[in-house]
């Protein structure tokens, strides 16, 4: 028998040294490399968050500017109504009740308050239309 000695047993390892380097070095970059790929996930997604409450809350704005004049117009045809003749009447009732459906139809859209608009949309607006009993159906 051979006595084995500390070379016989290293020389294998020895032989092999830039392989386990290289995989050493390779491992070390994937963990860092990772690491830094979670950073910039995570900043991603904080960046996608913010663009979509930003993007949300200026639709939201739109949304409720749109009601605003919508509301405005049917109350310069309230005016004009006050002021028409027979004919004219059934046709300004009928466009402030088209418009009337226009605002009802984006108020289920908005999620922020109303505001000034609030009153109006309760006394003339149900499920996106108007509703039955909205003083813009009258003589329809």
């Amino acid at each position: 028998m051979t006595d084995i000695g500390p070379r016989d047993v290293t020389r294998p390892l020895w032989q092999w040294k830039w392989v386990i380097t290289a995989a050493s070095v390779l491992l070390c970059a994937l963990i860092l490399g990772g690491w830094q790929a979670g950073w910039w996930f995570a900043t991603q997604n904080v960046q996608r968050q913010s663009n979509v409450i930003r993007l949300n809350y200026a639709t939201q704005e739109s949304y409720l500017s749109q009601v605003s004049g919508y509301i405005a117009t049917i109350d310069g045809i309230a005016v004009q109504e006050a002021q028409a003749a027979g004919g004219q009447l059934a046709g300004l009732r009928a466009q402030a009740l088209g418009i009337g459906n226009q605002a009802c139809a984006l108020v289920p859209q908005i999620s922020i308050p109303l505001g000034a608009d609030a009153g109006w949309v309760r006394a003339n607006c149900a499920s996106g239309a108007v509703k039955v009993t909205s003083p813009l159906r009258r003589n329809q």
